[in-house]
């Protein structure tokens, strides 16, 4: 009789964590970098996607945008934008601040979110970076998801601004997360030159 009950308390606390959607002991989850045939759609963009920057007649400031379609069905998810300062034409700012500071910029649309950190700048509120993930982290339901405007990485003149975001400074293959409807996936990204970060492949649960 006990072991009856016990098997009719998991039924029940498992069918409310469904219901209620958060802190499901049963959510599943994804590795970055990792796919089942079976489970997930894979493609793997041949030439890598990156945006194709355009220069100011001065050819100090440069500017890219562009869009990715995630799942394939005609309609843009991901748009990428960046804004970039030519180093070799620096000395024409004069000592005067950029504007805009240099960027890249991640966006999603149609019930898409991607994997996010938050920081809390003093002056400024919050900003959204998104997370880098190493190959084989683990991807829930339950990480910090937002539909942007997010960062890889982002300039800023301000005093006491701890970083400029955590795809700055790194130099090797790393993952990002999406989630619509708690269908998961990962972009592969190949930040070596932050100007010109690349997509490589991108995966989705079927």
């Amino acid at each position: 009789m006990k072991r009856y009950f016990f098997y009719i308390l998991l039924i029940s606390i498992a069918t409310s964590c469904k219901k209620d959607g958060s802190n499901s002991i049963f959510a599943h989850s994804i590795k970055a970098g990792k796919y089942n045939a079976g489970a997930m759609y894979i493609d793997t963009l041949n030439p890598a996607f990156e945006l194709s920057i355009s220069w100011d007649s001065l050819n100090l400031y440069g500017a890219g945008r562009d869009s990715l379609d995630i799942d394939t069905d005609g309609v843009f998810d991901l748009i990428l934008s960046c804004s970039l300062l030519n180093q070799d034409s620096i000395h024409l700012l004069a000592g005067q601040e950029p504007n805009p500071y240099p960027y890249y910029k991640v966006e999603l649309r149609n019930g898409y979110l991607v994997q996010a950190t938050v920081e809390s700048v003093s002056g400024l509120g919050d900003i959204y970076w998104v997370e880098p993930l190493d190959f084989k982290n683990k991807i829930t339901e339950k990480e910090t998801w937002t539909a942007g405007p997010t960062y890889l990485w982002k300039e800023n003149g301000t005093p006491g601004f701890p970083t400029f975001g955590p795809w700055y400074n790194l130099n090797e293959i790393q993952y990002i997360a999406f989630n619509r409807m708690n269908k998961l996936g990962w972009m592969e990204l190949d930040p070596t030159d932050r100007t010109h970060i690349k997509v490589n492949i991108i995966a989705r649960e079927k």
